[in-house]
């Protein structure tokens, strides 16, 4: 029972660990960034995760119409601007639907205002993988 829990603890964790983090406006804010489905494969539905915090980690709410996210394809001759919308029932969390359609490491543009405090940073995505490499036995 007690390794199974561990197993289970681990698996849910896991999307979490491949998130990353950075610290903005001289420390006073981290933004978290990842993909809510962890490792992303290409042709399945996912989304942003992106998480504003307080450098106390006090969540931010409210800042759908203050930030801007743009996804840029990994060889970056395609962009997207995201609509953030606020995750149910998680404060400072922000997500809007994607499919990555090619394979690679995606940017993340984040920018705009935290209140008074202007914000631009990117985040990489962990490589998105071809969803083939998950077929078994591989189809021609």
């Amino acid at each position: 029972m007690k390794k199974t829990l561990i197993t289970v603890c681990a698996l849910m964790l896991g999307s979490a660990f491949a998130h990353q983090t950075q610290t903005v406006a001289g420390g006073q804010y981290r933004i978290v960034f990842g993909l809510l489905s962890e490792p992303a494969f290409t042709d399945q539905r996912n989304g942003l995760d992106l998480i504003v915090q307080t450098g106390q980690g006090q969540p931010v709410a409210n800042l759908e119409k203050s930030l801007k996210v743009t996804l840029i394809s990994p060889d970056g001759r395609a962009s997207r601007d995201m609509t953030l919308r606020a995750q149910y029932n998680k404060p400072g969390a922000y997500t809007d639907d994607i499919v990555l359609t090619v394979p690679g490491e995606y940017t993340v543009r984040v920018s705009g205002f935290i209140g008074d405090q202007q914000i631009n940073t990117e985040f990489k995505t962990h490589e998105v993988k071809a969803l083939n490499t998950l077929f078994f036995p591989a189809q021609p």
